[in-house]
């Protein structure tokens, strides 16, 4: 499943971060001090990370297949010694990787609909977040809940 996946993303990762980048590019901007990439794929957002701001990235990526693609976009960006590989789910970070309310900004994009126990592991990644964090999140997947935020996804679907 997980070499499936890395291959599929290699093929989509790209076409999709072109033509959502006009989109993400103003989020990523907010990025700063320590960051937390959530699921970071094969790093098709890497070049849009305002590398000046930031003093340290965490890619979260259980999906070792990804790892050889990632390093070198790591490479291409610039980002040795800033951008650190975590080859472990959310659920594992306790493990040491990173610390509780020491983190700046979270990156979560198109990589919630992934995750196991959803709501457990925001609930952990929020818990991640400093005073003053900020936590850029861009999603493809449509939320089931509440029927306010199930309408603004119809209406901002049709206008997309």
């Amino acid at each position: 499943k997980e070499i499936w996946f890395a291959r599929f993303w290699a093929i989509y990762g790209p076409e999709l971060q072109k033509n959502t980048s006009p989109a993400v590019a103003p989020l990523l901007q907010r990025v700063h001090g320590i960051v937390l990439d959530i699921g970071p794929g094969s790093g098709e957002w890497l070049p849009l990370f305002p590398k000046n701001r930031i003093t340290k990235i965490y890619g979260v990526e259980p999906n070792r297949d990804h790892h050889a693609a990632l390093r070198r976009k790591i490479t291409e960006c610039g980002l040795e010694g800033v951008y650190e590989i975590v080859p472990v789910g959310i659920e594992d970070l306790e493990g040491g990787w990173i610390k509780e309310g020491r983190v700046d900004s979270v990156v979560t994009l198109f990589c919630l609909c992934g995750i196991p126990r959803p709501r457990e592991m925001i609930g952990r990644l929020y818990g991640m977040l400093g005073e003053g964090g900020v936590w850029v999140l861009y999603e493809h997947v449509r939320v089931r809940e509440g029927r306010w935020v199930g309408w603004y996804q119809l209406i901002n679907y049709l206008i997309d």
